[in-house]
């Protein structure tokens, strides 16, 4: 709980990830299809913290959160897929949307890929007093 406290006193002043945190916090809280908005949102807050934008995301948001994570887009593109796919499906609104209906059935695999991504993100950070890993509740990072 302390890590908690800390991680997000550190934050407050950083919008890209207050925003990140609070959507995850939304993904895991919410049950229904609006969990992979959250969940997506997420990973797009990310993209803006780490590029230092704000506004519209930007191809050179991407790429900044690409470099950050060393990783490339088509990697990150593939990882990131099913939770893309269900935000989509999701924001479109189609109850009968054979990859909305799948993503209920996989809600928190999916929604694990953004807090993956939250976690390897924040780790990555050398401006914030610890380290992800060193939070047990995270779950597994980099890559793992």
């Amino acid at each position: 709980m302390r890590r908690a406290c800390k991680l997000a006193i550190t934050v407050q002043g950083r919008p890209g990830y207050r925003l990140a945190l609070r959507d995850i916090h939304q993904a895991l809280s919410t049950g229904g299809d609006d969990a992979c908005v959250f969940a997506y949102r997420t990973i797009e807050d990310l993209a803006r913290a780490v590029s230092g934008k704000r506004g519209e995301l930007r191809a050179s948001d991407w790429a900044s959160l690409h470099s950050h994570l060393r990783t490339t887009k088509d990697s990150f593109m593939k990882r990131i897929a099913p939770l893309h796919k269900a935000r989509q499906a999701a924001a479109h609104g189609d109850e009968s949307d054979a990859e909305l209906i799948a993503a209920r059935t996989s809600r928190e695999e999916r929604i694990a890929i953004a807090r993956r991504v939250v976690a390897e993100v924040l780790d990555g950070d050398a401006n914030l007093p610890f380290t992800m890993s060193e939070c047990d509740s995270c779950g597994p990072v980099a890559g793992q």
